[in-house]
């Protein structure tokens, strides 16, 4: 007799934890995912390039 479902047998993934948040986004950075910490501010990778441009500046 064989489970109902492959979710009744499958072996349990560890869960995620969240380590910090984005400071563009607010999203969770969780264990595992890459992310960028600017002297405390924690931009997640999918928000780096806006980030970075708001310290953009151009000589006058």
């Amino acid at each position: 007799m064989l489970p109902d479902s492959m979710y009744d047998y499958r072996p349990e993934q560890p869960q995620s934890i969240e380590v910090d948040r984005c400071l563009q986004c607010g999203n969770g950075i969780f264990t595992g995912e890459e992310y960028y910490n600017f002297n405390g501010e924690v931009v997640c990778e999918e928000c780096l390039d806006e980030y970075i441009r708001h310290f953009k500046k151009e000589g006058e």
